[in-house]
Parts: C-alpha cells; sequence; structure tokens
C-alpha cells in the first residue's frame, strides 16, 4: 500500500528569512515506525520547500497514487492542511486522508466531519496509532473503533476512540528520512535536521500545549539511540542538528551525558542548537562548558519575560535570575542566544514591551524572538484570557502562529499592540549595543566587511516584512501610508520572482522521487 506523507509550509516568516527550514520530525517518525515491507512510504515536507504548493501536490499525487495520505498540522496550519484534503480528494476521492498533529488533538471536537475531506483524526503520539490504522486499511478490517487515539468518520461524525496511553520510548523506532522528497536546503542553516532525545516536560506554564499532548511527563530516549540518529542525519548530508525536545535541561545529569558522548563518538564536528529553559541552563556552569565542548552554537531561550508578577501569571514562577545567569554563562561560553519572550499579557503596557527590548539589547540577545500571546486551544491561558475578554480572535486559528496578534490588553488595543512591537524590532535594530556587539554581525565582521552589510541588509529586510506583510500577506498595514509603496512594490517582486525560480528544482525533485531516486539526499 501506498503512503503519502504531508508536512504543512506555513512557519511563522522569522524562521522562513533565517533559512531555518527544519526538517518536519513527526512524518520522518511516523514513517519509520510503518512496516516497509508494506508499506511503499513518501515524504513531502513542504515546510522545506513552500512553494507552488498545490501544484507539487497535484503533481506527486498523480504520479505516486497513494492509497493514504496523512498530514500533520498545528492549528495555525489547520486552513492549509483542509485545502490540501480536499485538493487531494478531488484528484482521486478514494484516498483515504488521515489529519494528525497538534491541532487534531487540541481541537478534534471542533473539526466537522460534514464538508471536510479528512477520514480520520489521529490524536497524541502518532506512530502506533497511525501503524494500527495503516495495518486497517491495508488489511480491510475496518475495526477502526478498536485504536486508541483514533476518531474516524461515521456519516456525517466522527466517533473518538479512547487515548492512547503514552509510548515507551523504547518502543518507538528511529525516523524514516530516507523517504523525503527534498533533501536538505542551503543558506545560513544549510544541511539542519530535526532530532529528538526526549518528550514531555513536566512543567506547568498556561500558555503551552505540550501538556495537553503529553500529559505531565518527561521520557527519555536512550543516548545511544540519540548517537545512532544523529550518525544517520550526517550520512544523509546533514550539518547541523536542532533538538526538538520540549524541556531538554529538565535532566542536567543526562544532558551533560548526551554532550559527552557527541564528543566521545566523534560528532562534535557538527553544530548543534536546542530550546532550553532559563532555570536548566543556569544550574550548571559544567553544562554549558560541555555544550561548547560538543559545538552547540545556538540556544533557544525560554526567558519568557522580565516582571515577575507577569510570569506567575503565566505559571512560569521567578525565574528573571535564572534567565540573567543563563545568557552570563552562554555569553562566556560563545554560544548565540534566541531569547524567547512574550508579551501581550493582561497588564502590558508600550512601555512593558519597550522593556523587553530593552533588556534584550542591554543583555545582548542575539536574536529577540518576542512572541504575541497566543490563546492556543485547550489551555488554561486561553481560558483565562477569554474570561477577561481580552481575546479578540478566538476561531481564526490560522492567525494563531505567535507572531499574529490575537489578543488586547487592559490598556492597549489589539492594533496598538501590533504596532508597538513592530516599532520596538525596528528601533532594536538600529541600537548602537546591537550594531557593535550583536554575536552575528560580530561574526559576520569577522568574515568580512561585505558579510556583515549583507547580513544587516537581510536584517532590515525580514522586519520591513512583518511591517508590510508582504511574505504571508497576513499583517497589519494600517499604521503605515502611501509612502511606504515604492518599498513595499520591489519586495513583493522578489518574493514572487524567488518563487518562480524554484520551479524548475522542485519539480526536479518530484520527477526523481517517483524514478525512485529521490532519496532525501
Amino acid at each position: 500500500m501506498r503512503v503519502l506523507l504531508i508536512s504543512m509550509p506555513d512557519t511563522m516568516y522569522l524562521f522562513r528569512w533565517a533559512q531555518a527550514r527544519v526538517p518536519n520530525l513527526a512524518i520522518s517518525s511516523i514513517a519509520g515506525n510503518l512496516d516497509r515491507r508494506a508499506f511503499d512510504v513518501k515524504l513531502l515536507d513542504l515546510v522545506v520547500e513552500p512553494y507552488g504548493v498545490r501544484s507539487t501536490v497535484k503533481q506527486l499525487v498523480e504520479q505516486f497514487k497513494p492509497h493514504v495520505v496523512g498530514l500533520t498540522s498545528m492549528s495555525f496550519q489547520y486552513r492549509t492542511a483542509s485545502r490540501i484534503a480536499a485538493l487531494v480528494k478531488s484528484i482521486d476521492p478514494s484516498i483515504k486522508i488521515v489529519l494528525g498533529g497538534y491541532h487534531a488533538t487540541m481541537a478534534y471536537d471542533e473539526i466537522r466531519a460534514e464538508g471536510d475531506s479528512f477520514d480520520f483524526l489521529v490524536r497524541g503520539e502518532g506512530e502506533a496509532t497511525a501503524r494500527e490504522l495503516m495495518e486497517g486499511i491495508e488489511s480491510g478490517s475496518r475495526a477502526f473503533d478498536r485504536i486508541h487515539g483514533l476518531s474516524f468518520r461515521a456519516g456525517q461524525a466522527f466517533v473518538h476512540n479512547a487515548a492512547r496511553p503514552l509510548l515507551d520510548p523504547a518502543a518507538v523506532a528511529l525516523p524514516d528520512r530516507e523517504s523525503r522528497v527534498y533533501g536538505y536546503r542551503g543558506g545560513w542553516n544549510g544541511g539542519l535536521d530535526c532530532v529528538e532525545t526526549s518528550r514531555g516536560c513536566y512543567m506547568k506554564c498556561s500558555f503551552c500545549s505540550i501538556s495537553e499532548m503529553y500529559g505531565q511527563s518527561f521520557r527519555k530516549f536512550s543516548t545511544e539511540r540519540v548517537i545512532e540518529d544523529i550518525r544517520r542525519v550526517k550520512a544523509l548530508g546533514g550539518k547541523r542538528v536542532f533538538f526538538s525536545d520540549d524541556n531538554i535541561t529538565i535532566d542536567v545529569a543526562r544532558f551533560k551525558q548526551l554532550c559527552q558522548a557527541i564528543i566521545d563518538n566523534g560528532l562534535s564536528d557538527m553544530r548543534y542548537s536546542t530550546q532550553a529553559s532559563a532555570v536548566g541552563i543556569a544550574s550548571s556552569e559544567d553544562l554549558v562548558g560541555m555544550m561548547r565542548a560538543a559545538n552547540f552554537t545556538l540556544v533557544f531561550l525560554g526567558i519568557e519575560g522580565i516582571d515577575e508578577a507577569k510570569l506567575k501569571f503565566m505559571k512560569k514562577g521567578r525565574i528573571v535570575d535564572h534567565s540573567i545567569r543563563s545568557i552570563e554563562l552562554l555569553h562566556k561560553n560563545g554560544i548565540a542566544i534566541a531569547g524567547g519572550f512574550i508579551t501581550g499579557l493582561p497588564d502590558d503596557t508600550p512601555e512593558d514591551i519597550r522593556k523587553v527590548f530593552r533588556f534584550a539589547s542591554n543583555h545582548r540577545i542575539a536574536v529577540p524572538i518576542v512572541w504575541c500571546s497566543t490563546p492556543y486551544p485547550r489551555t488554561k491561558f486561553r481560558d483565562d484570557l477569554i474570561a477577561e475578554g481580552l481575546v479578540v480572535n478566538e476561531t481564526n486559528y490560522y492567525r494563531y502562529n505567535g507572531w499574529n496578534t490575537n489578543v488586547r490588553t487592559r490598556h492597549i488595543s489589539r492594533a496598538r499592540l501590533s504596532f508597538e512591537r513592530t516599532r520596538c524590532y525596528l528601533a532594536f535594530l538600529f541600537r548602537a549595543a546591537v550594531l557593535g556587539d550583536n554575536h552575528y554581525v560580530r561574526k559576520a565582521r569577522e568574515a568580512s566587511f561585505l558579510r556583515m552589510v549583507l547580513w544587516r541588509l537581510s536584517a532590515i529586510k525580514l522586519f520591513w516584512r512583518g511591517i508590510t506583510g508582504t511574505w504571508q500577506s497576513t499583517h497589519s498595514t494600517s499604521f503605515y501610508s502611501w509612502r511606504d509603496l515604492p518599498l513595499m512594490v520591489p519586495i513583493s517582486a522578489i518574493a514572487r520572482l524567488r518563487s518562480r525560480t524554484v520551479t524548475a528544482t522542485r519539480r526536479g525533485a518530484l520527477n526523481a522521487a517517483e524514478s525512485g531516486q529521490g532519496s532525501a539526499m
């Protein structure tokens, strides 16, 4: 039986600009846990190549002729997933369509069977549920009501089976990366891939949906498995690894062991990055030193906020001192910091937003990623904000990407919140501290003056796209006058031209995949 697994192309444009096209781990893991003797699987990772989606999907479905198409989707990607599902059904109505991922898990009761093209929903961890579903479809048993974690269509409604217990990490096979249609891309993060070492997090942050996905759990893959996974990435041409763990620093001793294993197995010639809690990083100077020795070059640090009262609202606890300490340790070891902050909290004022950017500048955060409060489905954060009447967009999940503004505060409107954050980003770019002591500006300057200039211009272009919305056409432009149009037009034209230039490459990859030569690398 032929199975096509597809990840959605939608990403926050900050990541797309930075060429942070991390191949989707979910579909690779699903594929790795299917019996390859029974299933012919292809992975269409639209994160890697997000251009010409409709023609790409149509071409591959017509060539590969899958019996089942599986889509993975977060909430802000659900609209795209629905459109792709409808497109697949229009090509061949007999194809079974499965939706998995966060949205199918968090909002399964909001997905209508009537009018949608999905035949099944896989909720929670998908490896075992998807495997049993594919085996059931292939055998024709139709005993779908016995599969835990599955929702299946029954007339004009879905039947939701009992949830599946969390999986034993030892029972999860390694991801299948060889079945990818697209290989690694170039850019600043060329050869970037994704590896997981654990699942889940004990913390109870009110804004996070991890606990709904995995419960209050922390399950670890063996160090040997992680090292083997990194070896496979390297053998396929990967040069960088992003550890996607929900909270890799929960077990600091284990993280140290992993760093030592990377060094001992001769894998420190690759570059590593991860997301981590400020408390975990601040707890051990030895850990950060070992991260440096293992060649960690970037940490996405969960700073979240700089006001203790607002951190308490998010159930983060008193972590400001930990954040400052972790920043110092990472700077000391030459590891770049992408600092994660959340604005748009109930008591936020324009001055509070400015304080966040001043903190990022004063503490030399290389890349401040200032999210806006997002009321994700089934989170306490959503319930609290709705109760106060602060959510201005409850149903249009397409805008739930962390960047778009879906809330107001007690003091400022949604529009003012969006404007202040964009204005602060632009001001941040031209602060003397950023120009003189930003990690990436310094590295670019050490390489060459021209590279530094190009880095600055590309950064300015990034935030201009954020203002005008020319990249995803989802940002408000109401604060900007007709005088902005001379710059908006060429930027839009360049984006369209870039989209066209990849068409030949995309078609070549699809044809190679159909001829059996389309291995991921």
